[in-house]
């Protein structure tokens, strides 16, 4: 996943350059959505609602799963990429 409408514009060291950037983001915003998401399930971990009797933590808990799954396919868009790039290189 590449954010492209201003990148495309670029000469292509630049190009390079601000497609990395926009990943360091994108997983900087990943990280901090873990972290956070893992410190609202400890802080409701003592915490119940009242009428259903469950605990919070299992509501705040798709915060940081969540954050794991965008993980994940931050990983494997690398992990394609880095592929077509060679594919490309080989080819030409």
């Amino acid at each position: 996943f590449v954010i492209d409408i201003f990148v495309e514009l670029f000469p292509g060291p630049v190009k390079s350059v601000a497609r990395w950037a926009i990943q360091l983001a994108i997983l900087t915003a990943v990280v901090l959505l873990i972290f956070t998401g893992w410190q609202l399930s400890e802080i409701a971990l003592g915490r119940v609602y009242p009428i259903t009797r469950v605990r919070q933590t299992w509501g705040f808990a798709a915060v940081p799963v969540g954050g794991g799954f965008m993980l994940l396919f931050l990983i494997e868009g690398w992990i394609s990429g880095r592929q077509a790039e060679k594919a490309e290189a080989k080819a030409a």
